[in-house]
């Protein structure tokens, strides 16, 4: 049987940039997969957290001005001569 890679609190807080107590909130509300070992040992699947961080992800999305036919009809100071 192979051996899981887990995380502790601390090493997920590493991992995502994340404060422990953010984390320790987080299993509470069973937003974040955890494994509960005991009442006080919880720790993370590697694989788990990875599939967890990338459905997290949110698309960059390009914030430039959109090109107006108007804009395009607009003199300059050289075109009113």
């Amino acid at each position: 049987m192979a051996i899981k890679s887990t995380m502790s609190y601390t090493g997920l807080a590493v991992r995502t940039g994340l404060n422990v107590r953010t984390l320790r909130r987080l299993v509470a509300t069973g937003k974040v997969p955890h494994i509960r070992y005991s009442a006080r040992v919880v720790r993370f699947d590697r694989d788990a957290i990875e599939a967890w961080l990338k459905t997290r992800m949110v698309a960059h999305v390009e914030t430039s001005a959109p090109s107006s036919p108007i804009a395009d009809q607009v003199s300059t100071p050289a075109d009113i001569r």
